[in-house]
């Protein structure tokens, strides 16, 4: 009896030491001490023990596609309790929209290995941090000579090319496979923009000036 709950203990100590690297995902090994601190490891599927003392660490990779979504957040009554939408500017004014990126990790060893010696950070993380400051930048970059209506009407579908092969190019150097970004919502101009065209800034002051002109040149009436 003593035999069974001592192996039993054995076995239970074992497996909670250990990591499991899923089927679909891939591990990356990194070694802090010791003779082999600074290198890193690439697992495939499987089991693997983890010291206890803390030698090493595992971080898990998806091998398949993913969606990496900068949209509005709601809850079960379709409140919005979150927006995560990106601003970027055209003209010196602020434009919105949801973007989402398609891609994945580039699952050959070297790649990986390259990837997270990068960016040494988890795959939400490498959304969060890195992905929406350099799409942020792209856009900016692509749209700097351009109008606002050209950025959210007739150059919108050129603007979302051109801000993928920005991405693209950027992120192959460093092991991640951008497939597409594309548009979750139009593209929401300024609200200047958005107001109709008797009410924008310009057309208010040209009124003002003219009205102002137009007392000017009224004649008075003398009182009597």
């Amino acid at each position: 009896m003593k035999k069974l709950f001592l192996l039993a203990a054995v076995a239970a100590m074992f497996l909670s030491s250990c990591t499991r690297t899923p089927q679909g995902w891939k591990g990356i090994k990194t070694h802090e001490f010791g003779s082999k601190k600074g290198e890193v490891e690439i697992l495939g599927p499987g089991l693997y023990a983890v010291s206890w003392i803390g030698k090493f660490h595992i971080y898990l990779y998806p091998a398949n596609v993913q969606l990496c979504s900068f949209d509005t957040v709601n809850n079960s009554r379709g409140e919005m309790i979150a927006d995560n939408r990106l601003q970027f500017q055209a003209e010196g004014q602020t434009l919105t929209a949801a973007i989402g990126i398609e891609y994945e990790f580039n699952t050959d060893e070297e790649a990986m290995r390259s990837m997270y010696v990068y960016f040494k950070r988890s795959p939400r993380e490498i959304e969060r941090e890195n992905m929406r400051k350099d799409i942020v930048s792209a856009f900016n970059k692509v749209t700097q000579d351009l109008t606002v209506e050209e950025v959210y009407s007739t150059k919108k579908d050129s603007v979302r090319l051109a801000v993928q092969e920005i991405m693209r190019a950027k992120y192959a150097q460093h092991g991640i496979i951008i497939n597409e970004v594309t548009y979750l919502s139009p593209v929401d101009p300024p609200k200047i923009v958005m107001m109709p065209s008797t009410l924008r800034l310009p057309q208010r002051k040209r009124l003002k000036r003219e009205k102002t002109r137009s007392l000017q040149r009224k004649p008075k009436h003398k009182r009597k």
